[in-house]
């Protein structure tokens, strides 16, 4: 692709920004897509003027999503867990990790073939993954039960 035509591209992804609305239309792959064709502009093109408007759009974009799934999880982590109260499951759900991607269910009284349960359980992985946590774990107490990474479950257990 020649410089102009990776500005058009660019252009054309970032067209409907408006920075005082929701950022919905954009993801972090479309994100990094926009910025790779910036990048691919060298700075004796003479479009290379216009790419330091644009990526500080990018790099707005970017802040705003990150804070965006942030208050994304926490409000899912909050659901999740009136959800598992409404099952008859009391738990406390706390997110750690960079950007809070990883949620830590504190479920008192489970057993191990419960959260094995959980975790299987498409309804729950599901919206876990959807939301954007990277990391998940069911604790009973100070015993870890389960944890899985981008959702493939591996069990722990000091009874096995």
């Amino acid at each position: 692709m020649t410089p102009a035509q990776h500005l058009k591209t660019a252009q054309k992804m970032l067209e409907g920004y408006n920075s005082k609305k929701a950022t919905s239309k954009f993801s972090p792959l479309k994100i990094d897509i926009i910025r790779k064709h910036l990048s691919a502009i060298k700075q004796n093109d003479a479009e290379y003027k216009d790419v330091p408007k644009y990526l500080k759009i990018v790099n707005d974009l970017e802040v705003k999503l990150k804070k965006e799934g942030i208050k994304k999880r926490q409000t899912a982590a909050k659901i999740i867990s009136k959800k598992l109260f409404d099952r008859g499951i009391i738990c406390l759900a706390t997110l750690s990790g960079q950007d809070d991607t990883t949620v830590t269910f504190h479920i008192s009284g489970y057993d191990i073939d419960s959260a094995y349960h959980l975790s299987k359980d498409s309804n729950f992985t599901s919206t876990l993954y959807r939301e954007g946590f990277k990391k998940a774990i069911i604790r009973d107490g100070s015993q870890l039960l389960c944890c899985y990474r981008r959702f493939s479950t591996e069990i722990k257990s000091s009874r096995w």
